[in-house]
C-alpha cells in the first residue's frame, strides 16, 4: 500500500478523526460599507477571445458595449454547536436591492433587485464581536448588461455610464431559509447625499411596476462567469441562471415619496447564548 494512504486507511479502520472542512451551523451577515466609495458602479469588458474573425462592432458601438457591476462588501460570521470552529458558510442566499436615478428631471428612482445564492464562503478568523464565532469578508456582485443600463438611462443618452446614478443599496440575507442579517446594523446604505432624508424605513420594500423592464444579473449569467474568483464567492449554479427567483424592476413611487415604509425587526440567527460586549472594530 502507498505510504501516503496508510494513515487514512488506519484512521478509517479505527474510527480516528480525519481533518476536513467544516460548515457553519449558524450564520450572521452585515454590510461592511465604510463610505460611499465602497459602493460604486464600475465598468468591465469581457476578456477578448480569438475566433478567427473580425469583431462585429459598428461605428461608435464601443460606447454602448461596456458591462457594469457593483460590488457590495459583506461581513459574514459563522458558528457551530459545541467548541468546533467552522471553515466555511456552505450556502447563503443574498437578496440585493439597488436604486438608481430615473431618466428625466422629475423621474422617480428606479429600484432593481436580485437574489443570488453563494456557496463555500470562507471564514478566516475569529469574529471581531464574539470570539466564539468565526468571521470572513465577501463581496456580493450585481451586473448590468449594456442594454439594461440603457433602459435605466433612457433613449436620450449616448453613453450608458451609471457611475453617478446609484442612489442606494440594501441587502437581505437568509441562511437555511431564515433571516440572518445582523439585528443591530442597518441593512442598507444611502450613496447619494440628496436622498438621505428621502429614504427612510425599509425603502427597498416600497415599489410599484414600471416600464423600464431593466434587470440585475448575477455573475453566473454574464460573460464574466469563469472569472468570479477571487472577487466573489462561487454562485449556485456556477454558470447559467441563478436558482433563486430573479429580481424585477420597480419604480419607487414619486421622487421623494419613498419614506414611511416599515418592516419587522430582523431576528438574530445566533444561538441563544451570552454574547460578547466588545464592540466591533
Amino acid at each position: 500500500m502507498n505510504k501516503k494512504l496508510l494513515p487514512l486507511a488506519v484512521a478509517a479502520f479505527f474510527g480516528l478523526p480525519v481533518a476536513s472542512a467544516l460548515n457553519a451551523e449558524y450564520a450572521n451577515v452585515s454590510l461592511d460599507v465604510q463610505g460611499g466609495s465602497d459602493l460604486r458602479v464600475e465598468a468591465a469588458n469581457p476578456p477578448s477571445m480569438v475566433f478567427g474573425a473580425k469583431e462585429s462592432k459598428g461605428k461608435g458601438s464601443d460606447k454602448l458595449a461596456s458591462w457594469q457591476y457593483i460590488t457590495i462588501p459583506l461581513r459574514v460570521n459563522g458558528k457551530c454547536r459545541g467548541d468546533k470552529s467552522p471553515n466555511f458558510i456552505g450556502e447563503l442566499n443574498v437578496h440585493v436591492y439597488a436604486a438608481f436615478e430615473g431618466a428625466g428631471k422629475d423621474a422617480a428612482p428606479v429600484l432593481l433587485d436580485k437574489e443570488i445564492t453563494y456557496v463555500e464562503i470562507p471564514l478566516s478568523g475569529k469574529s471581531s464581536e464574539n470570539k466564539e464565532w468565526m468571521e470572513g469578508l465577501m463581496n456580493a456582485g450585481i451586473f448590468l448588461s449594456p442594454s439594461n443600463a440603457k433602459k435605466i438611462l433612457g433613449d436620450d443618452k449616448e453613453k450608458i455610464e451609471l457611475k453617478d446614478k446609484l442612489i442606494a443599496v440594501a441587502v437581505e440575507a437568509t441562511f437555511e431559509g431564515s433571516n440572518c442579517m445582523h439585528p443591530k446594523k442597518d441593512p442598507f446604505y444611502i450613496v447619494s447625499a440628496k436622498y438621505k432624508q428621502k429614504l427612510s424605513g425599509a425603502w427597498w420594500k416600497k415599489g410599484s411596476a414600471n416600464k423600464q423592464n431593466a434587470e440585475l444579473l448575477a455573475i453566473s449569467e454574464t460573460p464574466f462567469a469563469p472569472f468570479y474568483a477571487p472577487t466573489f464567492p462561487p454562485t449556485k449554479p456556477l454558470y447559467g441562471s441563478v436558482e433563486a427567483v430573479s429580481g424585477t424592476s420597480s419604480a419607487m413611487g414619486e421622487a421623494g415619496d419613498v419614506s414611511g415604509a416599515t418592516t419587522d425587526t430582523p431576528t438574530d440567527s445566533m444561538p441563544k447564548e451570552k454574547k460578547s460586549k466588545k464592540k466591533a472594530k
